[in-house]
């Protein structure tokens, strides 16, 4: 952490909702938290992200009041309303997202970590902003702003997942991908993605090298079959397209602000690529190895001579 003060903005709200048990509804709780956050008008910025630490699994939910005077409504407010929520989600359909690879024992792992801390409750906590990631004092505003964007669009796309509309799997390649075009490292994409791919098995082990084999087969059956992973396929272009649209535009307005901070802010365009589009994936709900195999597919994509579109 830098000198900067402990945050962007003293009236940041953050609230943890733990979920206990029901963390295959995970899905329906951030469906719930993103209509109680649009249906206020007196927010300026809000965004989520899934957690898990000592006490379990869990939404954080940060809103930043529109009016500082409003603030100890607000959180009074969110606190009773994700309470309501907590106490009808046992109620609710599981969600039937299912990863595209787990690890063996990784649905064991989660009923664990469940099993130890199964009630459900709201906690306040402080909000303490990633300065060092995101360019100090100067550049958190611009990051918060993104996590918001970002925030309503995996909202969106969870909905239509859940309808049957829209596929995330389908979409996540795109959403990397346009997030490596948008802040342009020095390093050249197939790279970038290959060392995100290996960061997220862990390192460049033996086992890493065998899933990574696995995911350059699938890449070639998908390939075989005239499949890109960076471009819609099926009935859904138009909803694709539109999110794609809306991500880039985000992405852009982000990457134009941190450029009109010149140097002061310590940016590192590589760290923040990362960086915002493993927070997309997080909010998307993809874990660790299915984050890995997405960036093979984006990897593969990316290679000299494949069409990358």
């Amino acid at each position: 952490m830098t000198d900067a003060p402990v945050t962007t903005d003293p009236n940041w709200i953050f609230l943890k909702i733990y979920l206990g048990e029901a963390v295959d509804r995970m899905d329906w709780m951030i469906a719930e938290v993103a209509r109680l956050t649009a249906r206020r008008d007196d927010l300026r910025k809000w965004f989520f992200l899934r957690y898990i630490d000592e006490d379990g699994i869990h939404v954080r939910l940060r809103v930043l009041p529109a009016d500082e005077a409003s603030a100890d409504k607000i959180r009074a407010d969110l606190i009773d309303s994700t309470a309501d929520r907590l106490s009808r989600i046992h109620a609710q359909p599981p969600g039937d997202y299912a990863p595209m690879v787990s690890l063996p024992g990784f649905e064991e792992q989660i009923e664990q970590v469940t099993a130890a801390h199964n009630d459900v409750r709201v906690v306040e906590a402080a909000y303490e902003p990633e300065y060092d990631k995101f360019g100090g004092a100067a550049g958190m505003p611009i990051a918060e702003t993104l996590f918001f964007r970002s925030s309503e669009i995996a909202a969106r796309l969870i909905e239509l997942d859940t309808d049957g509309a829209l596929s995330r799997k389908s979409l996540i390649p795109r959403l990397m991908h346009e997030t490596f075009e948008a802040f342009r490292p020095g390093t050249d994409p197939a790279t970038f993605w290959r060392e995100y791919s290996y960061y997220w098995l862990g390192a460049r082990t033996p086992a890493a090298e065998d899933w990574r084999d696995r995911f350059a087969e699938k890449a070639a059956d998908l390939a075989a079959d005239g499949i890109s992973p960076l471009a819609p396929h099926g009935t859904a272009q138009g909803k694709f397209d539109a999110l794609v649209s809306d991500w880039r535009t985000a992405l852009d307005a982000a990457a134009a602000d941190y450029a009109a901070l010149g140097g002061q802010a310590g940016i590192n365009a590589e760290v923040l690529a990362f960086t915002f589009a493993h927070l997309m994936n997080n909010r998307l709900g993809i874990a660790s190895l299915e984050e890995a195999y997405m960036a093979a597919l984006v990897e593969q994509a990316a290679e000299p001579g494949k069409e990358a579109a």
